[in-house]
């Protein structure tokens, strides 16, 4: 009998006490390893938002509900892109700001929506924080980045006559221009996507002082080293996603941007 007792084995209740805090810890950890391995590559969490296409309605009773959605979404954005937290309220009080109004929620939902679920469908990091602290800017924050101008705001929401431009950026098939390693050839770079961008300012039909803008606006934001970088590595993606998806209201907004970037014209 003593045998028989010394080889039992103990009483299963402490440890079995012992086990399941330990193996929740494992849990936790492995958990929080996980969040933290996802965390890293934003332009991955990005793509794996898959921003749904949100459709301008035709009552405008149902405009505030879309704009809300769309702003909800593009806070999903937000979240993955892990902004910090003075500049995610500016986000937020820039959406409100910008959807404030039946036509700024038209433009809301038409072009800056638009142009943030492209980005974020390519997975590009750049363009959506770029878009990010443009709209922070709405809220009169001041929080950096790419200047979106008064012009975007004048922006008239899309039209059935503006399908055949659509089709035409579209078809212009921009090519992908990489950001050279080398300075010396950033120049060339700088030049062959602002060729590019002229492509699609002559197939959305601009008007010749607008075209005029444009031009200058682009040689304004490449005049330096760095502002071509940033121009290759954010507005021109920017301008090329949108016409890969034949979206003419929203490369209109971005010629919009780039004439407002453009000082007086020359005497």
């Amino acid at each position: 009998m003593c045998g028989f007792y010394c080889h039992a084995p103990p009483p299963q209740q402490q440890p079995r006490r012992q086990q399941q805090p330990r193996q929740q810890q494992q849990q936790q950890q492995q958990q929080q390893q996980q969040q933290q391995q996802q965390q890293q590559p934003a332009g991955a969490l990005l793509q794996a938002l898959a921003l749904p296409t949100i459709s301008l309605p035709a009552d405008d009773s149902a405009l505030p509900k879309a704009a809300c959605a769309a702003m909800a979404e593009a806070g999903r954005a937000a979240e993955a892109l892990h902004l910090r937290p003075a500049l995610l309220d500016a986000v937020g009080r820039g959406m409100r700001r910008q959807a404030a109004t039946a036509d700024g929620a038209r433009l809301f939902l038409a072009v800056d929506y638009r142009s943030l679920r492209y980005a974020c469908s390519e997975g590009d990091a750049d363009v959506a924080r770029a878009w990010m602290e443009r709209m922070a800017e709405h809220a009169g924050g001041g929080a950096g980045g790419t200047s979106s101008g008064p012009t975007q705001q004048q922006q008239q929401p899309p039209q059935q006559q503006q399908q055949p431009a659509g089709a035409l950026l579209q078809a212009l098939a921009l090519p992908a221009i990489s950001l050279p390693a080398d300075d010396g050839a950033l120049s060339n770079a700088a030049c062959a996507a602002m060729a590019e961008a002229g492509r699609a300012a002559e197939a959305l039909r601009l008007r010749p002082a607008l075209l005029d803008a444009v031009g200058r606006g682009m040689l304004q934001l490449t005049a330096a080293a760095d502002a071509a970088r940033r121009f290759l590595a954010v507005d021109y993606r920017s301008l090329r996603y949108a016409c890969g998806e034949g979206d003419a209201a929203v490369a209109r907004a971005w010629m919009g941007r780039m004439a407002a970037a453009a000082g007086p014209p020359a005497s």
